[in-house]
């Protein structure tokens, strides 16, 4: 056999010459790529912010699902249940790992603010 019926043969691994990709021509011409997976914080933040209407009462209002469930849970809670305070607060653990943190301002008592806090409020009659 010549060269250039090798070339020409097909089979496993081998399609025909005339079906193959061109130079420079991409596999995947409209750059349609597989969507990156969602890791665990990612997919309950998308579930807990989608909106659901609630009823209380004769009211319907839309809130997120989040709100609904901790609406729900304080509800129990504030009925003895406290199963829905150990879940409440299981939450909150699991949030304050995931949160961004906050700077948070804590007053010193020192003699300043002791001086500070001793000092009436003058209130100018005129200006009321």
């Amino acid at each position: 056999m010549s060269d250039e019926q090798e070339d020409n043969k097909t089979g496993y691994g081998k399609p025909p010459k005339h079906t193959r990709w061109k130079p420079d021509q991409s596999g995947n011409p409209k750059r349609l790529y597989p969507r990156r997976s969602q890791n665990t914080v990612e997919l309950i933040d998308r579930l807990l912010l989608k909106p659901v209407e609630i009823t209380e009462g004769d009211t319907t209002r839309k809130v997120t699902t989040l709100e609904a469930i901790l609406l729900r849970l304080w509800q129990k809670e504030v009925r003895g249940d406290t199963r829905a305070l150990k879940i409440r607060l299981k939450y909150q653990a699991f949030a304050r790992q995931y949160v961004k943190r906050r700077y948070e301002t804590v007053f010193v008592d020192n003699d300043y603010t002791k001086a500070f806090a001793a000092v009436p409020l003058i209130k100018d009659e005129d200006h009321e």
